[in-house]
Order: structure tokens, then C-alpha cells, then sequence
């Protein structure tokens, strides 16, 4: 709403009302898709990121892992994540933003994974998912954990050469969305409260001014 205010501001351009509603269904469903992707590389299958800005990163020279003069350039992106800057080393963000959280969450699963697999026969019979199914009954999920999908889990997913650095242009992809959406957020507020307190002065100041223009001159009341 406030990027289509302020469209219609600026260029006079009206896009609220059903354009509007077709552009955010759109970029919702391509967002769900790009994050599904993602989801799925992070338990163990990077291949199915969408890399919707990486075709310069799928080349022969980087899946074969041959040298070029632009490899560097090329896979720069892959092989230290997202945030990467070829004139300034900004690479604690990666860490910071995302190797320390993709860890604490791949810690919770294993903490909860492995709680529900010491449930006993409720565990075997409902809870776990077994890897082979022929062997159900003899494995101990107590010492593997219920599910599969959580012994894959792979933090730094976004930097396998499996996925060709598809996974990391989606995460900073994703991240760029989210940080343009706190942005506009945080603007759209800083305005409604600006516009607010003029507002508030202009409602203060009217009943003076108009007390100002009802008072007559001192030297005309004394003539």
C-alpha cells in the first residue's frame, strides 16, 4: 500500500486495487517456492534450490572444478554465501545471519528428534519413520534419532557445489525480500508519524492564529 502511494505520488501511476492484489498473489507464491527449495536443501537435498539469479554460477568450469579467469568472480557467491563483496570482506554476515542460526535450529530438531525417539513402542509404531523398513524392528532409534530427514540436515547447504551456488543467490534472494519488507515497514511508520505530528502542530497552533486575527490593534481601540 505504501509502495503503490507512493507510485501514484510520484508518477502518477495507479496500481492499488486488483493489479495490486495479482502482484502480491505472484510474488507470494514465487517467495513460497524459492523458500520451499530452500527447505528441502537444508535437510539434505541442495539440488532442488530454484537459483533464480545463479545462471552465471551453473557453468562447467565450476561443477568440474576446473580454473578460469573469472572463476573467482563467477563462484565467489557460492563459496562464501550470500553476502560477498569482491572490494570489501563482509563475510562475518554470513556467519552472523545465517551459520549461527541454520545451526541453532539444526540443534533443536536433533534435541526434539531424539526425545521423541525415546518413547518406546510409541516411538516405533508412530513417531519414528524407519530408514529400512525391513529392518523396523531391530533398529534403536533411541541412539538415531526418528527421522531421516533430520540426520541430513546440513547448516551450510548453501555452500555445496551440488547446487552449482543456487542455494546461496536464493538465501540472499529470500534475505533481501525480508530486509526491503522490515525497510518499507520501518519507513511507512517513520511517515505515518511524521505526518502525525504535523498534524498535531497544525491542530495546536490553529485556535492561537485564529485569536491572533480576532484581536484588534491597541492603538485603534484607543482612538
Amino acid at each position: 500500500e505504501i509502495i503503490a502511494s507512493a507510485l501514484k505520488r510520484f508518477s502518477g501511476m495507479d496500481i492499488r486495487g486488483r493489479i495490486l492484489e495479482i502482484i502480491v498473489v505472484v510474488q507470494t507464491l514465487f517467495l513460497t517456492g524459492v523458500s520451499s527449495g530452500l527447505v528441502r536443501g537444508y535437510f539434505g537435498e541442495p539440488s532442488q534450490c530454484w537459483g533464480v539469479f545463479a545462471a552465471s554460477h551453473n557453468t562447467p568450469s565450476f561443477m568440474e572444478g576446473e580454473e578460469g579467469s573469472n572463476n573467482d568472480d563467477e563462484t565467489g557467491l557460492a563459496l562464501t554465501g550470500p553476502f560477498h563483496l569482491s572490494f570489501l570482506d563482509i563475510s562475518f554476515l554470513n556467519t552472523i545471519l545465517i551459520d549461527i542460526p541454520l545451526k541453532q535450529i539444526q540443534l533443536w530438531y536433533l534435541k526434539w528428534d531424539f526425545i521423541l525417539s525415546k518413547l518406546g513402542p510409541v516411538s516405533r509404531r508412530f513417531l519414528c519413520t524407519p530408514t529400512n523398513p525391513a529392518n523396523d524392528g531391530t533398529v534403536d532409534y533411541s541412539t538415531i534419532g526418528c527421522s531421516p530427514s533430520t540426520r541430513t540436515i546440513n547448516p551450510q547447504f548453501y555452500l555445496e557445489e551440488e547446487s552449482a551456488g543456487k542455494c546461496g543467490v536464493d538465501i540472499g534472494l529470500v534475505m533481501g525480500v525480508w530486509f526491503a519488507a522490515l525497510g518499507v515497514l520501518c519507513i511507512g511508520n517513520l511517515y505515518r508519524q511524521i505526518r502525525g505530528a504535523r498534524r498535531n502542530h497544525v491542530a495546536n497552533n490553529a485556535p492561537a492564529a485564529h485569536h491572533r486575527r480576532g484581536r484588534r490593534p491597541h492603538h485603534a481601540h484607543q482612538e
